[in-house]
């Protein structure tokens, strides 16, 4: 501790308007020395920086100041007339491992006296990379590499915690066959902050089944399941049946007629490495049931089916109870996988007529268009649905430096699962009022974060297919930060919508999401937690934390809704500064108990 009262002093201009309790302070410079250094508030349209020196009475003293240093103001005070300093005992300037230095600031022949909070920069600890050593259908052993100063690891599968210690090994039984299990694992010491969680997506074998290792023709692969020999005979295929694909480079592979009884399914996989599709080249499936493709073949691979440099599609597909897992996308030009089917009509009593069961798990967009799958909703009685989807789910997957607008676009759907996916510099020069998550239909989207972004994280165009469903918009446990323009959300279903006499609402549910620093280009449209329109339904918003926004209010309503047509409406807190709201801007871990969404 030191022997003194560090004071730090800011000269200031009349004109400058005071800044708020909470605002962050910043380092814009230092001198040789580490003594002196010029410093400013993060504060949109605020412009307040001036000369700060750390001194001990009139004498200069030194004190280590670095870039990584972190101040907020806590409070201060103001005294019209003779200059003075707000002095405290020592005991006082020790505050959460930090000090409490006093200010002095003029202006308009006021003294401003700040209270500021220097906290010590906690390092965190570096993330686990996990890596997959060996697996049956019923076993895994999985290790990461060490982690400088880390004292333990704490494991999780599916989010629940199966291992503490300081071991880096984790060997799991009872496992169940033909399954893909989330697994993560996170660092730990004594005066550090915790690392960020590494995941791999573990799919276990499938049990007592048959290999077939496919073959290529000139870089090609066309398989047909009603058509396929091996050694001259003639195969159907059958329940945990596996397919591999050989480790190379190809222009095409097209997959179809592959269709298992219900509850049976067919395993395709590489072999040996990475199976890599580039330039144009695609690969296609068509009447697929009971399939999972995934890319977690070879040991050591993340990701072994690798779609780079298209200036058109990867991947397109149509089918049903089908997976598709640990692939990596980049430089995709348009959309990046498209649904096939969405011209397809629409009979309730047919199951042939909608696809079901899909799911997209640890996938790597880089510089991507869209997942998109379309579907069409009836505007008049002459119409009919298309492209209905069914318990879709698309869950642990990345995308970064994408500006194509909607990135995860699902039409026509109903009950559709969305979780675990990270967006982060999205939408640089997209101005057009998109969702990045785009559903129209009902289901869940929870436990995303979307960082340094143009646009709604979720944009829920809420529907029903049937009258007598009971059927919800549900988001919840997002994380949402450093928009440019737009609210964090929107729930709205269109005119067109619900004009039509295939109409049917659902109700809406929004709790216990983090939404700060939207529309901080202070664009004409209002940047709030959730926008919400033209409300069919009832409507539950409780628990949700915002932090600078455009105003201390959460809602942006339009078309007559307002407060009133809310049954729940909660425990809903805003805070004008992140630093009163959120451990950090990189983690957005609420420090508000019960507000905001909760630390995945």
């Amino acid at each position: 501790m030191p022997d003194y009262l560090p004071i730090l002093q800011f000269f200031k201009t009349a004109s400058t308007t005071l800044p708020e309790v909470g605002k962050e302070l910043y380092i814009e410079s230092i001198n040789a020395n580490n003594e002196v250094a010029t410093v400013g508030f993060k504060t949109p349209g605020i412009n307040v920086a001036g000369q700060a020196t750390l001194v001990n009475g009139s004498a200069e003293v030194p004190y280590n100041i670095d870039q990584a240093t972190q101040m907020v103001i806590v409070s201060y005070e103001s005294i019209n007339g003779t200059p003075g300093v707000l002095y405290c005992s020592e005991a006082d300037y020790i505050v959460s491992g930090g000090f409490i230095i006093k200010s002095t600031s003029t202006a308009d022949n006021s003294t401003v006296n700040y209270l500021v909070v220097l906290k010590p920069v906690i390092e965190k600890l570096a993330t686990p990379v996990i890596t997959l050593n060996s697996k049956s259908d019923t076993t895994a052993d999985l290790s990461i590499t060490t982690i400088p100063n880390a004292t333990n690891y704490i494991w999780y599968k599916d989010a629940v915690q199966v291992q503490s210690s300081s071991g880096t090994t984790l060997s799991l039984t009872g496992l169940t066959a033909a399954t893909i299990y989330n697994i993560t694992c996170k660092a730990q010491a004594s005066g550090y902050t915790d690392s960020d969680l590494g995941q791999y997506n573990l799919q276990t074998n499938a049990e007592q089944n048959r290999v077939f290792t496919l073959t290529a023709e000139n870089s090609q692969i066309q398989f047909d399941g009603d058509d396929f020999y091996d050694n001259g005979i003639k195969i159907i295929l059958q329940d945990n049946d596996v397919l591999l694909i050989p480790a190379g480079s190809y222009t095409y592979i097209d997959l179809e007629n592959i269709v298992l009884p219900e509850g049976q399914r067919v395993y395709i996989r590489n072999s040996g490495g990475v199976v890599e599709l580039t330039g144009l080249s695609t690969l296609e499936m068509s009447n697929i049931n009971g399939v999972t493709i995934s890319g977690d073949g070879a040991l050591g691979t993340e990701y072994g089916f690798w779609f780079h440099d298209n200036s058109y599609r990867a991947m397109y597909f149509s089918g049903s109870n089908l997976t598709i897992a640990n692939m990596k996308f980049e430089n995709i030009g348009d959309y990046t996988i498209y649904y096939n089917d969405k011209d397809k009509i629409y009979d309730p009593s047919d199951s042939s007529t909608w696809s079901e069961n899909v799911k997209f798990s640890n996938l790597y967009f880089d510089n991507t268009g869209s997942l998109q799958a379309d579907g069409g909703f009836p505007e008049t009685s002459n119409e009919s649905h298309t492209g209905i989807k069914k318990n879709w789910e698309v869950s642990y997957c990345t995308f970064i430096n994408a500006d194509w607008g909607a990135l995860v676009y699902i039409g026509s759907v109903e009950d559709v699962d969305i979780h675990h996916i990270i967006f982060n510099n999205i939408n640089a020069t997209n101005n057009n009022h998109n969702g990045i998550i785009f559903v129209k239909g009902n289901g869940k989207v929870h436990h995303c974060k979307c960082t340094n972004h143009q646009g709604n994280m979720v944009r829920f165009w809420n529907f029903n297919f049937t009258s007598n469903a009971n059927k919800i918009a549900e988001v919840f446990h997002n994380k949402i930060y450093h928009s440019r323009k737009y609210s964090g959300m929107e729930i709205s279903p269109q005119p067109y919508m619900f004009e039509s006499p295939y109409f049917y609402p659902t109700n809406a549910k929004v709790y216990n999401n983090t939404v700060g620093d939207m529309n901080y280009e202070n664009n004409d449209f209002p940047g709030r937690l959730v926008d919400f329109y033209n409300l069919h339904g009832t409507f539950e918003f409780y628990n949700n934390l915002g932090f600078e926004l455009d105003d201390d209010t959460l809602i942006n309503y339009a078309s007559g809704t307002s407060d009133a047509d809310m049954t729940v409406n909660s425990n809903n807190v805003y805070k004008t500064t992140a630093a009163e709201a959120v451990n950090n801007t990189t983690d957005l871990n609420s420090i508000i108990t019960g507000v905001g969404a909760e630390d995945w």
